[in-house]
């Protein structure tokens, strides 16, 4: 099943997010290649969003889901959040590429002074809009967590996200460059992906 789902981008010069689309969908067992293989960031083109948001100070509302209400499919989410975060720290720390990669290096240390939230049941934040899995604000270092992860979604995915937010708190804005640390750890640490974005084709990351 294909999903349509933006990223968020961290930008610098405006006072709004930027946010880019993409098409998602789960990878199962899929392996992207050797655990050590690593990608040329210098060769990577560099996709960007347009703004889409005038205002700042809906980042972190609250609202109500047209449904009214969240399917958690995970027994207990908010042990499960929590798990997901550590996996996506460990993943970061571990990775064979820690130490040879900036990009990762980077995103590695940041992601122990971010903060992760996710709504609370039945609620989504304002600018979770259709198929947007999270974003981040411009100088903040929060990850939003949309509801859509609750529902469709696995602590691995979670994890995954985590990481490809994480580099956007970093300071890269390149879709590119956060897709691939995103594709870097994860295919290093477990082997696979839990999904694929559109990012990866259009990256040259396919």
């Amino acid at each position: 099943m294909v999903k349509h789902v933006m990223f968020v981008a961290l930008a610098w010069f405006a006072l709004s997010p930027v946010v880019c689309g993409a098409d998602v969908k789960k990878s199962g067992n899929i392996n992207f290649g050797k655990a050590a293989a690593t990608i040329n960031m210098k060769s990577l083109p560099f996709i960007k969003a347009p703004d889409i948001f005038q205002k700042t100070d809906g980042a972190t509302k609250e609202i109500p889901r047209a449904n009214g209400k969240t399917s958690r499919h995970m027994p207990d989410y908010d042990k499960a959040m929590a798990r997901s975060i550590k996996a996506a720290q460990k993943y970061l720390r571990y990775s064979s590429n820690f130490n040879k990669i900036p990009e990762i290096t980077a995103t590695a240390n940041m992601i122990y002074h971010a903060r992760v939230d996710y709504p609370k049941e039945g609620k989504d934040f304002l600018f979770c809009r259709e198929g947007v899995l999270g974003y981040v604000y411009m100088g903040s270092s929060v990850i939003q967590v949309c509801a859509i992860m609750l529902d469709s979604f696995d602590e691995k995915a979670i994890a995954q996200n985590i990481i490809h937010e994480a580099a956007h708190v970093a300071g890269y804005r390149n879709e590119c460059v956060a897709t691939a640390v995103e594709i870097m750890v994860m295919r290093d640490a477990t082997g696979s992906l839990a999904y694929e974005n559109d990012y990866m084709a259009d990256c040259g990351l396919h």
